[in-house]
């Protein structure tokens, strides 16, 4: 099964929604952090983007959301959030 972009950034929003959740409830804003750190390794093993608002090449576009990812994981381990 093919994921789209759509799909892929929507269980980020549900799985960063449900860290967020669980971390107010706990009272322990790890989850938060562990949500965005997922969320971005979803998107660094996985680069995908809207191929019709972007026209770039295909290896520039990936690499911008590869870096765009890291930038999420290293808020996420550095706990911005």
């Amino acid at each position: 099964m093919k994921i789209s972009f759509n799909l892929q950034l929507m269980i980020a929003a549900v799985i960063s929604v449900s860290g967020f959740i669980i971390s107010q409830i706990s009272g322990n804003g790890l989850y938060y952090n562990l949500a965005w750190i997922v969320s971005g390794l979803m998107f660094t093993l996985n680069p995908l983007y809207p191929e019709n608002l972007v026209s770039m090449d295909r290896k520039k576009a990936e690499k911008g959301i590869r870096i765009a990812s890291v930038i999420i994981i290293f808020a996420g381990l550095c706990g911005i959030f």
